[in-house]
């Protein structure tokens, strides 16, 4: 009966209507913020790739919505900031569409010859239970969607590197890399995935790639101005994280283990360097889980870069609930697993699942309460011991 409700058609159909007319809600809803006074995320990215041609200061263009990320962002949405303001923003939602869509289908497509399970192998068999978890995450898909967010194409190239990486294209895999890294520096987690696979080469390339994205290019529409633009982004929005990783952006809204410890005792974890500890610890953590995968199964590099990118909430100096993206592959590879019961073939497994799903609810209505942390942790476990079923099937 359930294999029946996953392989039924109308069933599948169900789905992608209503997430069909969900999506154009959503749709309208984005036109509503973009309008109103002072617009909303992607207008502060068009103001700031406007600013960058016209040689003023793309941190500082009078946006409510602070712009905080490398100016290899600007330079990429250069075409969208000399295009129609309502076209602009119809794009950038597409963009944002098309970048989940295909994040996923990187992940399914490199999963299903490195894994081998049937729940990654046929694509009819994924609609519903990809659904269940968007209908979870759908707050964090509207708030990133809503309000022209990033973190979807930042997700798409992160897959992109581990599709290429995976298929043997190295110089693709370094050029995806580097990408994400110069629209977000938190995807850097990611070299030390390469670190562990002993893969110096491409390091080397991707680095190559990530100073040409942040400075080069940059530089080529800032000239000598540059360094002055990122004196200001060091000062004005890097620092200044850091030195607010007391409250990590959000009062009492914490994804990182420093923010647990300062939320458990905040008079002993005080200052910076809890934040720097527990980001050395969960670096540490992804390499190890990673090298126990390889010792297991020489094979398998799918699940270890699905650890790595649930750490980038774990490592971020900021938690946002829209960064809560960085789940949604995960969790929708998870999902697959459990339906097809590769893993969670015990009470205690399904018992961790249930609680991801009253954990992360309960994050949703307590934000301030240690319940979105322990999602993410309990994601985390689930593919560090996902190895040890899987050498068992």
């Amino acid at each position: 009966m359930q294999m029946n409700l996953f392989h039924n058609s109308k069933v599948n159909f169900a789905v992608l209507l209503v997430t069909l007319v969900v999506v154009i809600l959503f749709f309208i809803q984005m036109y509503g913020k973009a309008n109103r006074e002072g617009g909303y995320d992607f207008s502060s990215y068009l103001l700031s790739s406007k600013a960058l041609l016209n040689g003023t200061n793309p941190y500082h263009t009078g946006s409510p919505y602070t712009f905080i990320y490398p100016l290899y962002l600007p330079v990429l949405l250069i075409p969208l900031a000399l295009s129609p303001y309502w076209l602009a923003n119809a794009v950038w939602f597409l963009i944002n569409i098309g970048s989940l869509l295909t994040a996923l289908a990187c992940i399914v497509s490199v999963g299903r010859s490195s894994l081998s399970y049937d729940w990654l192998m046929y694509k009819d068999k994924a609609f519903l239970p990809i659904f269940i978890v968007f209908l979870l995450f759908l707050n964090t898909i509207q708030n990133n969607l809503l309000n022209g967010q990033v973190n979807f194409l930042v997700i798409c190239l992160c897959s992109a590197f581990c599709y290429y990486y995976l298929t043997q294209r190295d110089v693709m895999a370094a050029l995806m890399l580097a990408s994400a890294i110069a629209i977000k520096l938190t995807p850097l987690i990611f070299l030390f995935y390469l670190i562990v696979e002993r893969k110096p080469l491409i390091i080397l390339i991707t680095i190559t790639f990530s100073f040409a994205m942040v400075l080069i290019i940059p530089y080529l529409f800032a000239g000598n101005g540059l360094i002055v633009l990122y004196n200001d982004y060091v000062q004005t929005v890097v620092l200044s994280t850091f030195s607010n990783s007391s409250t990590e952006n959000q009062p009492d809204l914490f994804f990182t283990l420093g923010g647990f410890l300062k939320y458990v005792a905040p008079e002993v974890f005080r200052g910076f360097w809890p934040t720097v500890l527990s980001s050395t610890i969960v670096v540490a953590g992804c390499m190890f889980i990673h090298r126990k995968y390889i010792q297991r199964h020489s094979s398998n590099r799918v699940l270890p870069f699905l650890v790595y990118m649930v750490s980038i909430l774990m490592i971020s100096p900021m938690s946002e609930t829209h960064h809560l993206a960085f789940l949604l592959i995960p969790c929708s590879v998870l999902v697959l697993f459990v339906v097809n019961g590769a893993i969670l073939n015990n009470s205690l497994w399904r018992w961790g699942c249930a609680g991801l799903i009253v954990s992360y609810t309960f994050g949703m209505l307590f934000k301030s309460s240690p319940f979105y942390f322990l999602s993410i942790l309990t994601v985390f476990f689930f593919f560090s011991k996902t190895n040890n079923a899987d050498s068992s099937t």
